[in-house]
């Protein structure tokens, strides 16, 4: 009876070990992090500057691959429907979390049920920016100019159900001023309209367009935050200006599939820690107008509950549900 229970007794703990080894080792092959917009826009940006720290601390490469389109939905929704061993990780913004699931009604996934949160990772200042032919210098000028003006200016967004977007809506809504909508398909063909003067605004991730700011090739109006950027402190909040609603950061979050094991998703979020405290990071960040918004997976998940809920408000009273 020994002889016939030892072997199958040595087998089991073999596997047992063998478990037990596969989960210590983790990551043990590189971790691809898919960033659903193209590359050199804000999430690239935040992307590789936590990409690179991530890999120091993991002992594993950890890759980029930019797969964007419909306003980076479709590249959550690869990661959504990828095994959830923390192989594959999505970097995406609150308009693929929180607005775009609101707005179709053919939702291509629900979030806090089809990803495993990670952390949120920065917070990006949103600007209004004129043209210089628009003569605007102000937010609290734009206002005035919109309501006695004959016809309606334009804004640009880098699509329709973008943060931009969004932005612009709530600002229609605070303001009591009507404008037109003018999505783009990237935030390039934008601007060079806005250069062009074929639109009079354009509302953006601050980042991206800080060369146009500061070499005075548009005006820009409010930062649309609690707070003034230290990137470019001389542009007034819309807040400064009387307008206390309008506050619509941009942010990137990083999340698995869901199903992922716990301690993966401790482990990934130990890394990302460590990466957004790095006083180097920092500074990159701030000189590009973004903030490190570390925090804990429960709390990510909480923070894009209440997205949720504000986003979709504004969606609902601006009617854009498709």
């Amino acid at each position: 009876m020994r002889k016939m229970l030892l072997p199958g007794l040595f087998a089991c703990l073999l596997l047992t070990s063998s478990e037990g080894r596969g989960q210590e080792a983790y990551p043990n092959r590189p971790v691809q992090i898919v960033v659903t917009f193209p590359a050199g826009g804000s999430a690239d940006f935040v992307a590789r500057l936590l990409a690179e720290r991530m890999t120091r601390t993991l002992k594993q490469q950890v890759v980029i691959v930019n797969r964007g389109g419909a306003a980076g939905s479709l590249g959550a929704r690869v990661v959504a429907t990828s095994p959830p061993d923390g192989y594959i990780l999505v970097l995406t913004s609150v308009g693929a979390l929180a607005i775009n699931p609101a707005i179709s009604r053919a939702k291509p996934y629900n979030t806090l049920q089809d990803f495993a949160p990670i952390s949120l990772l920065a917070k990006v200042y949103e600007v209004t920016m004129a043209s210089k032919e628009s003569g605007l210098k102000s937010l609290t000028q734009l206002v005035t100019t919109a309501k006695a003006s004959t016809r309606k200016l334009s804004y640009a967004s880098t699509g329709t159900g973008s943060v931009p977007h969004l932005a612009g809506e709530l600002m229609k809504q605070v303001t009591g001023i009507d404008l037109v909508h003018v999505p783009y398909t990237g935030g390039a063909t934008a601007m060079a309209d806005l250069l062009a003067g074929r639109v009079e605004l354009l509302i953006a991730d601050i980042p991206a367009y800080l060369p146009h700011i500061q070499s005075g090739a548009v005006v820009a109006l409010a930062i649309n935050s609690t707070e003034r950027t230290s990137a470019a402190p001389n542009i007034p909040t819309a807040i400064e200006q009387g307008f206390t609603d309008i506050v619509a950061d941009n942010w990137f979050g990083l999340l698995a599939p869901a199903g992922t094991p716990e301690t993966v998703i401790a482990t990934l979020n130990q890394a990302v820690v460590i990466a957004l405290r790095d006083p180097s990071l920092k500074e990159d960040f701030a000189r590009a107008g973004a903030s490190p918004v570390p925090q804990s997976p429960a709390e990510f998940r909480a923070y894009i509950a209440s997205e949720e809920v504000r986003w979709g408000d504004i969606i609902k009273r601006a009617k854009i549900q498709e």
